[in-house]
């Protein structure tokens, strides 16, 4: 498949995600039931930057609570102990770290 090709289709693809969302919101009650004043507005590049910052702040909060709640639960008291565990996946050369996968 061609670069051509596939970015056309992309674009047909998210044009038409976009129509069926908006098919969707101006055939929902419940999003009539809000009148707006104001006509919709793009984000300026400082405020969609700022979005994308408390997004990712968000998902990294929410991930490293994950890998919290997973080392509580696995009862992962010494970190030096699970190190000992899966050090057999490295090898020490030179100073090079190579990664060894035993199948």
């Amino acid at each position: 498949m061609s670069k051509k090709k596939r970015l056309i289709s992309c674009r047909v693809y998210w044009q038409e995600l976009i129509e069926t969302l908006a098919w969707a919101q101006d055939r929902t009650p419940l999003a009539n039931l809000i009148r707006w004043r104001d006509k919709p507005v793009a984000l300026s590049i400082v405020q969609a930057r700022l979005v994308g910052l408390a997004h990712f702040s968000v998902g990294y909060i929410f991930t490293y609570a994950a890998f919290l709640i997973a080392l509580h639960r696995v009862n992962l008291v010494n970190l030096g102990e699970w190190f000992v565990s899966i050090s057999h996946f490295f090898r020490w050369r030179r100073g090079y770290t190579f990664f060894y996968f035993d199948i």
